[in-house]
């Protein structure tokens, strides 16, 4: 039912209403043939303006771009990168909102790993800094965030999963000496993130599909159903150890991370 009637009752001149004060003609969006292939109001078969087809059928280069993005996921699902298939089959279904992303599924990769590793790196650097000014019998406290950028190389599957991401490293920290040991108590909220989403221009290659164009992904958010999202991991570690002060010696460093 089309607009309160069926098609094949609606003669080539007939109107519905008005809009903006001007008739609206259904003979500007329906076009009748007849099985002999004379046009008119009469005679039996009918079919729709090439206006309405393209309207019904939905936007063919949508359709080819999202016929082209599913062979890309069942590809990548043959060769085990369910990660980087998962997140594309979630811009096309068009849920968009963000995303969780469990620390498992990022660990298993190296430039997430170096990212994590220097964020510790430096917080464990700042922490010997103000533990070598500490003074017999005080107490201090470091609060402080690290920002790494994680960039994974083109053969990694977190290149296609997500791309270039950031990973955001909040410490809070107490320091008490007492003699030469400095005691450590304190953690660590991180969170990784990345927008998933495309650059216009741009474009990536792709194994088995060449130079595909993130211009494609925008096309499909602005005609088609695929929306961007946000893809974000959350995870908090405690932090405890001690430092003990050597004047005469290499000093110890035994800090923990749970």
């Amino acid at each position: 039912m089309i607009f309160g009637g069926s098609i094949s009752s609606l003669s080539g001149g007939s109107s519905f209403g008005s809009l903006g004060g001007q008739e609206f003609n259904l003979s500007s969006f329906f076009h009748y043939i007849d099985p002999g292939g004379s046009s008119g109001g009469g005679g039996g078969g009918s079919s729709l303006s090439p206006w309405m087809q393209s309207y019904l059928q939905g936007d063919p280069k949508v359709k080819e771009i999202e016929d082209r993005y599913k062979q890309m996921i069942i590809a990548a699902r043959k060769k085990g990168k369910n990660f980087a298939a998962d997140n594309l089959q979630y811009f096309l279904n068009g849920k968009g909102g963000t995303k969780k992303i469990g620390l498992n599924t990022l660990i298993q990769f190296g430039a997430f790993n170096e990212g994590l590793e220097r964020n510790k790196s430096r917080f464990e650097n700042q922490l010997y800094d103000v533990a070598e000014k500490l003074k017999d019998g005080q107490t201090t406290s470091l609060n402080d965030y690290w920002d790494s950028v994680i960039n994974p190389g083109v053969f990694s599957e977190l290149y296609y999963a997500s791309g270039m991401s950031q990973l955001t490293s909040k410490g809070k920290f107490t320091l008490s000496r007492k003699g030469n040991t400095i005691t450590i108590s304190g953690s660590v909220e991180n969170r990784w993130h990345d927008p998933y989403n495309w650059n216009a221009g741009m474009s990536a290659y792709i194994p088995g599909f060449g130079d595909v164009s993130d211009d494609d992904g925008n096309y499909l958010i602005e005609y088609g159903n695929a929306r961007p999202f946000l893809l974000e991991s959350k995870w908090k570690y405690n932090v405890s150890g001690t430092i003990i002060i050597r004047p005469y010696w290499f000093d110890s460093k035994n800090i923990n991370w749970k």
